[in-house]
């Protein structure tokens, strides 16, 4: 009885999360394009500046620089409250992984994230976009400069 009990739970459990529909690339990979009034190597500096202070440890972030090609990128993650389909089921926090690439020019920065793909749960997406947004606000700011495009692709999950 209690075998049967656990694979009728699984079975639902996975038809449940099989129902969920994949991120397609464009809403897995949003990107900001930000224009300002600094050469390539100035915005270069202020973005380095701008991971300073919005990560716990740059160090840990960058994994390549190339101040000469005004290329950063690194890898980041967010804390995601994930509620299940499954009724009854309790609220959870996951990390959710994503890396960005920051592409200095003259007069011009394009902030590119990859958000981690998840197939169980696409609802993620949804909550960490905003923060994107924030974060891409935030690097304008340091650039004194403003977002002039957002090439990002909304996800609505089917209830």
């Amino acid at each position: 009885m209690k075998t049967s009990a656990v694979t009728m739970l699984l079975s639902a459990s996975l038809l449940l999360c099989g129902c969920q529909e994949r991120l397609t690339t464009a809403q897995r990979e949003p990107s900001f394009v930000i224009t300002h009034q600094k050469t390539g190597r100035q915005a270069y500096d202020a973005a380095e500046v701008w991971i300073a202070q919005s990560f716990v440890s740059a160090k840990a972030v960058i994994e390549v620089r190339q101040p000469d090609n005004g290329l950063l990128i690194g890898n980041g993650s967010t804390e995601v409250e994930i509620r299940p389909a499954q009724f009854m089921a309790p609220a959870m926090v996951e990390q959710y992984r994503y890396s960005l690439k920051i592409a200095n020019s003259d007069h011009s920065t394009v902030l590119s994230y990859e958000i981690e793909d998840r197939a169980y749960n696409t609802e993620a997406a949804v909550q960490i976009l905003p923060g994107l947004r924030q974060a891409s606000r935030k690097l304008a700011e340091a650039l004194s400069g403003t977002v002039t495009a957002e090439h990002v692709q909304e996800f609505t999950p089917s209830k």
